[in-house]
């Protein structure tokens, strides 16, 4: 019974593309998430103040992918 659940689904998971779909949202999300973020930044930095959002955004991302990349973002937002 729960070998024929597991064919039935990986089945269905490779008749409905789901690689190529799961590229394309990785690829997309990759280009919406900086502009996102200078929403998001600009928005709540009128209500918290745009260091502090800034700098809470900067941890948030460092704990997620190390201190290089927030780094680097941190210098962009300050153009």
């Amino acid at each position: 019974m729960a070998w024929c659940l597991l064919k039935e689904t990986w089945l269905e998971f490779m008749d409905n593309n789901s690689w190529q779909k799961g590229a394309a949202l990785a690829y997309y999300t990759i280009f919406a998430l900086p502009p996102m973020l200078i929403i998001i930044i600009s928005a709540a930095g009128y209500f918290f103040g745009k260091q502090a959002v800034s700098g809470e955004i900067y941890y948030q991302i460092k704990g997620v992918i190390g201190t290089e990349g927030p780094t680097r973002c941190r210098r962009w937002w300050r153009m």
